[in-house]
């Protein structure tokens, strides 16, 4: 199997059943910014994930992200389409096999290809981590201190500067949806606004708090017919 379940249990978001897997343990990633690194999907283990998003229910593994399904204006910002690759794994769920550590050796991991971090057990991403090269992680939960230690691990996601400078005060690196940068913040290198300098893969700028490292901006990317247009109305109603 090229995927592996690293953790079925309660989400320590809302207590909703989850499971987490981790898919690319055979076959590399093609996507073009995050390069072959091996991927984690984070799904509630009793629904489809596009119901779950369409219902509410998504909020077991996305929490409070202003990017996810907003039923009042009927647009979802988030760039994953929740019926390719996060229903892959759910139909497959039956299938994998227990994840081990070793499965990792060497690679990089991205935590959260879909779904929040914050929802999995800090220390199940230790066990996960133990053996991989370097990873990426960010998290919409920031503002909640319950999961203030993944600061560790993963970088405050942002959509204004006001939420850059409120993570910032309790101590994270942050990653933010922007066109034009603040003062401390570089523009993501495997962006395609940066020309792909290169990939996710190999580069190991976003693995969480690091004091000598400046915070990621990137451009409006996403599915929507406009993403720029979408990202102005989420920070006006942020």
């Amino acid at each position: 199997m090229d995927g592996a379940i690293f953790y079925r249990g309660p989400s320590m978001i809302d207590g909703s059943p989850i499971v987490g897997v981790v898919t690319g343990l055979r076959k590399a990633s093609t996507n073009a910014k995050t390069g072959g690194m091996l991927q984690s999907y984070i799904i509630r283990s009793d629904v489809p994930p596009q119901v779950a998003v369409k219902d509410g229910r998504d909020a077991a593994v996305c929490g409070t992200c202003p990017l996810r399904f907003n039923p009042e204006t009927g647009e979802r910002i988030c760039y994953v389409l929740t019926f390719q690759g996060p229903l892959a794994v759910y139909k497959t769920l039956a299938d994998y096999p227990d994840f081990d550590p070793a499965m990792a050796n060497g690679r990089s991991v991205r935590l959260g290809t879909y779904g929040d971090p914050a929802a999995i057990p800090i220390w199940i991403w230790f066990h996960v981590l133990q053996h991989a090269s370097h990873w990426t992680g960010y998290t919409h939960q920031w503002r909640d201190r319950r999961f203030a230690r993944l600061q560790a691990l993963t970088m405050a996601s942002c959509e204004t500067v006001a939420d850059r400078a409120r993570a910032k005060a309790d101590g994270w690196r942050t990653f933010r949806l922007a066109t034009t940068p603040e003062k401390g913040e570089i523009l993501c290198p495997a962006s395609a606004e940066a020309g792909h300098r290169t990939t996710c893969d190999r580069c190991s700028l976003c693995r969480g708090s690091h004091p000598t490292m400046r915070d990621i901006y990137i451009g409006p990317h996403g599915n929507g017919r406009n993403p720029g247009r979408q990202l102005i109305q989420l920070q006006k109603a942020s």
